[in-house]
């Protein structure tokens, strides 16, 4: 019985030219675009309503103290909620939870503007921090589910790339946010 060769270091692994390609092939496929461009639109508003939310909380309480609870609101829920989230995830429809999250999460922006005109918390700066823990909560699911449709948009050969653009994207995203 014969051992087939392994492949030359340096020389073709792919079977198909799209295989090949890395990112350009995962992004030929529609789906997958569209959840990747979702992505980047999304990560970019996170970061970019995190550092307002952090300039406004300094604004409101004139010191670090509030910017710190905010940051500590934003990553709380990471720490507590990740490993339940991503269980909950598995166990439900991706699209479901994909688009209710986004709404929940969008309502909870809405919110943002909103509270500083309720006459008990306006110019207060623990309702923006309340709202960046159920903000932040919320996306404890949203993460998990995103993740776990890449299966679903691309073929098996192509999920460590499809996997390696979304990270990709999100550390840009800390880096341009």
């Amino acid at each position: 019985m014969s051992v087939p060769a392994a492949p030359e270091p340096g020389g073709p692994v792919a079977t198909r030219p799209e295989d090949a390609e890395g990112f350009v092939g995962v992004l030929r496929r529609a789906d997958f675009r569209m959840l990747w461009a979702a992505q980047v639109s999304s990560q970019l508003a996170d970061k970019f309503l995190m550092f307002t939310l952090l300039v406004l909380v300094y604004a409101l309480t004139g010191g670090s103290t509030g910017s710190s609870l905010l940051m500590v609101a934003y990553t709380l829920p990471s720490v507590l909620l990740s490993a339940p989230a991503g269980v909950y995830a598995d166990r439900h429809d991706k699209r479901t939870l994909l688009l209710g999250t986004n709404v929940l999460r969008g309502g909870l922006i809405l919110l943002i503007p909103l509270s500083q005109h309720l006459p008990y918390v306006q110019n207060r700066a623990w309702p923006l921090i309340v709202i960046t823990l159920l903000f932040s909560a919320v996306g404890q699911v949203f993460a998990p589910a995103e993740a776990a449709s890449l299966p679903f948009l691309v073929r098996r050969e192509q999920i460590m790339t499809a996997t390696s653009l979304f990270m990709t994207t999100a550390i840009l995203s800390l880096v341009v946010g």
